[in-house]
């Protein structure tokens, strides 16, 4: 990039990491903002020095994509969805004390709504998940999972995995990630297990393969057998 007639580098190209003397008041580079010149716009595939990672999605975008609102970005969505699932569940909470006072019992949950939840909170999962930036979004395996200390109630972490990883892998990584107490490479140790259901995973084989992008799973410790 040009200044002054002169060439810099990307990591001397803005007037404040060259101290430029040809601008008045130069204004320090935000902290928060994380540059990533060698990546593509997803949105206009443009390479460039200020291309940067929007935290809420974790994609890449140019300076005319940048803001949320110009990649339609998927916090948004989340929002919007958010939204107007509250507003039908509290159509529904009314519709229900109306039916109950009349005494007609309410209608069951359809599939339909079930699906809906289920589409919110992948969503959800998608903006706010933790886990390694080192896996691809297009790669990623997205899970809520409890864990805790063995004391009611769990806690709670949205988490991205590789759909490439056995179930060891996740669970060193989960526990690495959350500070989870992992002794499964010591004999006669409490084994740390992620669960399906109530039902152990075994460690070999590949967590795509039992389970999907939305599914809830458990950290648990089993006792050495």
């Amino acid at each position: 990039m040009v200044y002054s007639l002169q060439i810099f580098c990307k990591d001397h190209h803005t007037p404040y990491h060259h101290h430029c003397k040809d601008v008045d008041s130069v204004t320090p580079p935000n902290p928060n903002i994380t540059y990533r010149p060698s990546e593509p716009c997803e949105m206009c595939q443009l390479k460039d020095l200020t291309n940067v990672l929007c935290e809420s999605c974790q994609r890449v975008y140019c300076m005319s994509h940048r803001t949320l609102e110009q990649h339609s970005c998927l916090i948004l969505q989340v929002d919007k969805v958010e939204e107007r699932t509250k507003k039908q569940q509290q159509v529904d909470a009314i519709k229900t004390a109306k039916t109950a006072v009349k005494g007609v019992a309410p209608k069951r949950r359809g599939a339909k709504s079930a699906a809906v939840e289920r589409k919110v909170l992948l969503m959800k999962m998608k903006s706010k998940s933790e886990g390694p930036a080192s896996v691809p979004f297009t790669e990623r395996l997205f899970i809520n999972i409890l864990h805790g200390d063995g004391t009611p109630p769990p806690l709670n972490t949205y988490f991205h995995v590789s759909t490439m990883w056995t179930v060891g892998r996740c669970v060193d990584m989960i526990a690495e990630h959350l500070k989870l107490r992992n002794n499964n490479n010591r004999a006669n140790m409490d084994a740390l297990v992620m669960e399906l259901n109530g039902t152990p995973l075994p460690m070999s084989q590949c967590l795509a393969d039992l389970c999907e992008s939305g599914d809830t799973v458990s950290m648990v410790y089993h006792a050495p057998s």
